[in-house]
């Protein structure tokens, strides 16, 4: 009489997707090379830390290179010159959200990724002209995690607090 897996298929497919996952991870950590399966075993409870972990994290398994990031800007205009700003440091990022924070207030709350630093992130986006809030508000997380109260910045990558004039 044969036993029946005590998993289920989908689960059983989790554990195989976050096995591939671990072994990349291994993989980027180590010397070059062809990893041996003694090395790349890990059991489920380790597995499903690992998972929390990242995915709390923001990591995107189809692009372990992007980080989350979130911030608030104080228009819509400031996010199209977000997007213009990013070009122009050619950093590889995508918004995946943006949305008015309070019914009747000009404020946006932005969820993007990217594939860069805070540090590089930031000076980007100080760039941006009148962009202290995103400055200020900018953080290594998804934006259902971020606060987005202000804090002051090192004055080297603040930007200016007004608009330049024509």
């Amino acid at each position: 009489m044969s036993q029946k897996p005590t998993q289920s298929p989908t689960e059983l497919a989790g554990i195989d997707f976050g096995q591939k996952m671990a072994r990349r991870l291994f993989e980027s950590r180590t010397k070059p090379g062809r990893a041996t399966q003694a090395e790349l075993h890990l059991n489920q409870e380790d597995l499903a830390n690992m998972l929390t972990v990242a995915f709390e994290a923001g990591v995107d398994f189809a692009d372990p290179v992007m980080k989350s990031f979130s911030c608030r800007a104080e228009c819509q205009v400031d996010i199209q010159r977000l997007h213009a700003a990013l070009k122009a440091q050619n950093i590889s990022y995508e918004i995946r959200s943006s949305a008015y924070l309070q019914e009747g207030l000009p404020d946006v709350g932005v969820d993007l990724r990217a594939a860069t630093t805070l540090e590089a992130l930031r000076a980007a986006v100080a760039t941006v002209d009148d962009g202290h809030v995103m400055v200020e508000t900018l953080r290594e997380v998804p934006l259902a995690r971020n606060s987005l109260q202000r804090q002051p910045v090192a004055a080297e990558s603040a930007p200016p607090r007004r608009r330049s004039t024509p």
